[in-house]
């Protein structure tokens, strides 16, 4: 339900970056949207609210994933923190290597993760009981709103 209620309103934001990567191709992103719409002065601050956002949300961000493998894989808090580092490194020197390679890599990774996510839905199918649905967010829909923070995340990224 979550998912349905985020996909929606999703994908304007969506359709607009895609477009605007079409119409400018440059390797400046929200910078260069700003400063073809708005003029410098808007792009130099928006750019420096990226950064910003880098600085202060990359590390928060890569300790999120490093702790999702930590599910998969069990691990320290000192290895948490060691993954979270390794994966700032290797998206450092994948954007050093230049947009044509990043572009690469991140395709890539989006044809693994849909391949996953069509798998996690396919292979479990034939389980799947009416009876499970019942009673319809037995948590209240409070917990949707929790899962739909947590979406939100996914569909920002």
């Amino acid at each position: 339900m979550a998912w349905a209620v985020l996909a929606l309103p999703s994908y304007p934001f969506a359709y607009t970056f895609a477009s605007l990567s079409a119409r400018h191709p440059e390797a400046g992103g929200v910078y260069s949207f700003a400063k073809v719409s708005y003029g410098f002065p808007t792009a130099v601050v928006s750019g420096w609210l990226f950064a910003f956002w880098y600085i202060t949300g990359a590390p928060a961000t890569t300790l999120i994933a490093a702790s999702y493998l930590a599910y998969a894989f069990p691990m320290s808090k000192l290895a948490i923190y060691i993954v979270a580092g390794i994966i700032i490194c290797l998206a450092f020197m994948i954007n050093y290597r230049g947009i044509v390679f990043s572009n690469r890599i991140q395709l890539a990774v989006i044809v693994v993760i849909i391949t996953l996510l069509f798998a996690a839905v396919i292979f479990p199918s034939g389980s799947v009981k009416a009876g499970n649905f019942t009673p319809f967010a037995p948590h209240g829909f409070l917990a949707v709103g929790t899962v739909a923070a947590l979406i939100f995340w996914s569909f920002l990224g």
